[in-house]
């Protein structure tokens, strides 16, 4: 990663080639495969936290209805071979919810990391002391302002907050004080309307709930999506992408295959865009061009 010169100075390192339009950037239908990993495991997850939840919600409704709850855990605990002294149904929410929000950050920097990895064309920066988000916003082209302000200005505060929740959980007893006020970004979100409005998040360290993690995984999916179109890189630059998963023989790139197609231009063209379309979501006006720098170079 490249080191800007002053580590208290945030630098926007730009490719050699001119980059894409705002407006060419805004419709881009490319989706990098770590954006398209990083949703499927985050569906997967999804499906995980939901159900616990619907299953710690059931259990104490259940304890709290029984006329007897210490006996209907030990009960319980007999029924299911799980030994279980006492159960705090206030921590167990609150320990599993903030555990919840680890889960979604550790995917959203697996993210971050593999596309730094795909994404070989970008001197992605590395700031000392400043989040792995900070150093790959920072990283693309426009700068990070202009960035940010792409992405969503209270999506990437909104992050950065359970970014702070993940360490105080991971790396401290969960006595510290947070740096980042949660009510008012709460309250601003609640004022603003919009998506975000009817979750009762986010919320105090000592107070996350279901809502925080439905909050902040979608808010990590929106700004993931809008990296992934700021990123965008250059045709030629797919192509040269395309050539390496072809020789490491990945994501179903297969040149040879695709060669023996030449002699039909039209078959070859089909292939083609079905291949860059399951590989980068590109759609059939963003693969025109990218086509033809691969009939003309790889595939000639």
């Amino acid at each position: 990663m490249q080191k800007p010169s002053d580590a208290g100075q945030l630098q926007t390192r730009r490719r050699p080639l001119d980059n894409p339009s705002p407006d060419a950037l805004h419709k881009s239908t490319f989706r990098p495969i770590a954006y398209r990993n990083f949703k499927h495991t985050l569906g997967k997850l999804n499906a995980i936290v939901e159900g616990a939840e619907l299953a710690t919600r059931k259990l104490k409704r259940e304890a709290e209805s029984s006329p007897d709850q210490a006996a209907f855990i030990k009960q319980l605990s007999i029924d299911h071979c799980v030994r279980v002294d006492t159960l705090d149904f206030i921590l167990l929410h609150q320990l599993t919810a903030q555990f919840f929000i680890v889960s979604v950050h550790q995917q959203f920097e697996i993210f971050l990391k593999s596309l730094e990895t795909e994404l070989s064309s970008f001197e992605w920066m590395d700031i000392e002391g400043e989040s792995l988000l900070k150093e790959v916003l920072s990283s693309l082209p426009r700068g990070y302002n202009q960035v940010v302000g792409s992405i969503g200005r209270w999506e990437i505060e909104i992050a950065d907050y359970y970014r702070l929740v993940r360490n105080e959980f991971v790396h401290t007893d969960g006595s510290g004080i947070i740096k980042k006020d949660a009510e008012r970004l709460r309250s601003k979100l609640q004022q603003e309307g919009g998506k975000y409005s009817r979750l009762d998040a986010p919320n105090v360290y000592s107070s996350i709930g279901f809502d925080d993690f439905v909050l902040f995984s979608r808010v990590v999916k929106e700004i993931a999506l809008g990296i992934c179109i700021l990123a965008r890189p250059h045709d030629s630059e797919i192509v040269a992408m395309l050539m390496d998963l072809n020789e490491r023989k990945l994501a179903n790139v297969d040149f040879v295959s695709l060669r023996r197609k030449r002699r039909n231009p039209d078959r070859l063209k089909r292939a083609v865009q079905t291949l860059l379309r399951s590989v980068y979501s590109l759609n059939e006006r963003e693969s025109g061009p990218i086509i033809e720098l691969l009939r003309s170079g790889p595939l000639a």
